[in-house]
């Protein structure tokens, strides 16, 4: 709900589609913690609805880990509004190509050098 701060779902890869696409209407406006690695290793079902939920959180956002997480399309990404989480410090992204620096810059307003952001 609403006071959610911070989500540790960390190698829970077996979580089905249908949970996650539950999380479509969610709003987390005060998540500040996100960790999903290897949640989206093997499937990408569901991440849509995952990151939709994530993007809710907007400004409350420090840190967002989808470390392998590869299976996540690059559509997802492309489909979350420039500049969403301006105040994100940590990004680690999927072990692919699907999240480069410059979606990562769009969707915060900074640049990035890899998982963290860059200083001005």
């Amino acid at each position: 709900g609403p006071s959610l701060k911070k989500l540790d779902l960390q190698f829970c890869k077996k979580i089905p589609a249908e949970a996650w696409k539950k999380l479509g209407d969610a709003q987390w406006p005060n998540l500040q913690e996100v960790n999903l690695q290897y949640c989206f290793q093997e499937n990408g079902a569901g991440a849509a609805e995952a990151l939709q939920a994530v993007a809710s959180a907007g400004p409350s956002l420090t840190k967002l880990n989808l470390y392998h997480c590869g299976k996540i399309p690059a559509e997802v990404f492309a489909a979350i509004p420039a500049g969403t989480w301006p105040n994100l410090d940590l990004f680690r992204s999927p072990a692919t190509e699907t999240l480069s620096d410059q979606e990562k810059t769009r969707l915060t307003g900074h640049p990035w050098r890899g998982d963290y952001r860059r200083s001005s």
